[in-house]
């Protein structure tokens, strides 16, 4: 269960970072966008989430 919620978080953030990222007129161009994706969100909300939420994405998309 833990790991589904965890899959659903995950999907959630790269939806709405991809969202977020052509709002603010950036594009996807690599097959590993999801990079791009978690650094994105990280770089714009580092200040309003705690460090091990980042540190949690960063490790599912290796």
């Amino acid at each position: 269960m833990k790991d589904r919620l965890f899959d659903a978080a995950y999907d959630a953030m790269l939806q709405t970072g991809r969202a977020l990222m052509f709002l603010k007129g950036y594009g996807l161009k690599s097959s590993e966008h999801y990079v791009a994706v978690v650094l994105f969100v990280e770089a714009v909300y580092s200040n309003k989430f705690p460090n091990d939420v980042f540190q949690k994405f960063s490790k599912a998309r290796l």
